[in-house]
C-alpha cells in the first residue's frame, strides 16, 4: 500500500513522503507496533535534475513591461532583496527602517535551523527605490506588506488563508509571475519545465548585486551562511568581475 501511494505521486512528492513514512514506521517500530520499518523497504524515488535555464534581465524586463504594478513591484523587490518567496509575502513595511537605510528579516526556511537566520543589512540604492515605492502602494491599500494588491472580490476563503484582505500568497504570486511571464513570450523558445521561475529571480538578483556591489555584500543580504551557496546561485551566469565591495 505504501509503495502503491508513493506511485501515484511526483517524483519529489514521493521523496518527501516516502522521508516521513520512514520516520512515522520509526516511531511505530520504537513503540513495538510494528515489527520492520516497512516504508524503508519501498524503492527511494529518483528526483531528475532540474534542466531550468537562469534568467536574463532583458527577459525580466519584458515580463515586467506587461504586468500590473502590483506584480511589477513584487519582481523588482524579489530582484533587489534577493530574499525567497516565503520572506516576501510576508515582508512588512515596519521591517524597514528609512532613517537608518535598513531592511530587517528573519528568513522562513532558517525557523526550523538552530540558529535562524536574522539578517539586518543596508539597502543598496535599487533596493531602496523599489522598497520606497512599495511603501507607497502599500500605503494607499492600508496594507502592512510590501507586496498587496486589491482582489477582484474578497471571499470568506481569502479571508481564512491571507494574513491581510490585500495581501499575497505564496502560491498566488507564484502562478501571478508564471501567467505574464509566459504571456510576454520571452521564454517561447524554450519548453514550459525549462522557463525559469519565480525563484529563480534570486539568482538573477544574487548575479548582479555581486557585479555592482560584491560578492560579500550579496552573501549578506541573501542570508547565506557560507559563500559556496552563494556560488552556487552564480552558476549559469557569467563569470562575476573582480570583487568591489561597498560600504557604507
Amino acid at each position: 500500500m505504501v509503495s502503491e501511494f508513493l506511485k501515484r505521486q511526483t517524483d519529489f512528492q514521493a521523496e518527501k513522503h516516502r522521508s516521513q513514512l520512514i520516520d512515522i514506521w520509526k516511531y511505530f517500530v520504537a513503540n513495538g507496533w510494528a515489527a520492520d520499518n516497512i516504508a524503508e523497504k519501498t524503492l527511494k524515488p529518483i528526483r531528475p535534475e532540474k534542466n531550468r535555464t537562469r534568467h536574463s534581465n532583458e527577459s525580466v524586463e519584458a515580463i515586467k513591461a506587461i504586468c500590473p504594478p502590483w506584480l511589477k513591484l513584487a519582481i523588482d523587490l524579489a530582484m533587489h532583496s534577493i530574499q525567497r518567496r516565503a520572506d516576501l509575502v510576508v515582508m512588512e513595511r515596519s521591517s524597514i527602517n528609512i532613517k537608518d537605510n535598513t531592511m530587517t528579516v528573519l528568513q522562513h526556511k532558517s525557523l526550523n535551523y538552530d540558529k535562524p537566520v536574522f539578517i539586518e543589512v543596508d539597502m543598496h540604492p535599487e533596493l531602496r527605490d523599489v522598497v520606497l515605492e512599495c511603501i507607497e502602494h502599500a500605503m494607499k491599500l492600508r496594507c502592512p506588506f510590501l507586496i498587496a494588491t486589491r482582489p477582484e472580490r474578497i471571499t470568506e476563503h481569502n479571508r481564512n488563508v491571507k494574513l491581510h484582505a490585500f495581501a499575497v500568497t505564496e502560491d498566488h504570486l507564484t502562478k501571478q509571475f508564471k501567467k505574464y511571464r509566459d504571456l510576454s513570450g520571452a521564454y517561447d523558445h524554450l519548453e514550459p519545465n525549462q522557463r525559469p521561475s519565480l525563484h529563480d529571480l534570486r539568482a538573477l538578483g544574487i548575479y548582479n548585486i555581486t557585479q555592482k556591489y560584491g560578492k560579500k555584500y550579496a552573501q549578506a543580504l541573501a542570508g547565506h551562511a557560507t559563500v559556496k551557496m552563494t556560488d552556487h546561485y552564480l552558476e549559469g551566469h557569467e563569470a562575476p568581475k573582480p570583487e568591489k565591495i561597498s560600504y557604507r
